[in-house]
């Protein structure tokens, strides 16, 4: 005798799987628009953003604070004094603060070496000046030379 057919699967019931099947195509037509909506939001905040923001500045005029470590006399430079000023302050605010500083001890005016150049324009830019932070500055006091 042949073998009897093997029954047909019996239809999967309407329960819940065919209606999570109907949820999930239904989130899926909803947020299928989502991409183009945020996508317009997107652009719009970047629009606004873009016309709304000050233009950067370049950074060779960015205001920013410089740390100079200042040697006495062509000393030892194991501890030398540091200054902190604004990058956009002249060299003669460096120039007073180091007078005032040493006063006490016969200070009367100085002249600033940098890489071995003496620095003389007071009225110059501590930026302009390519002093970066922590560079090391030598103070020559009452008209001495460097050696």
């Amino acid at each position: 005798p042949a073998p009897a057919p093997a029954p047909a699967p019996a239809p999967a019931p309407a329960t819940s799987t065919s209606m999570a099947t109907t949820r999930t195509r239904r989130v899926r037509s909803a947020t299928s628009a989502l991409p183009s909506l945020a996508t317009s939001i997107n652009s719009a905040l970047s629009y606004t953003a873009s016309t709304l923001a000050p233009t950067p500045t370049p950074a060779s005029t960015e205001r920013r604070v410089i740390s100079v470590h200042v040697v006495r006399n062509n000393a030892n430079p194991k501890k030398p004094r540091k200054f902190r000023l604004y990058s956009d302050y002249p060299l003669s605010k460096l120039r007073s603060g180091y007078l005032a500083a040493y006063k006490k001890s016969g200070c009367k005016r100085v002249t600033f070496y940098l890489r071995g150049t003496a620095l003389t324009n007071d009225s110059a830019a501590i930026g302009s000046l390519n002093l970066t932070d922590s560079d090391l500055v030598i103070a020559m006091e009452n008209g001495k030379e460097p050696s």
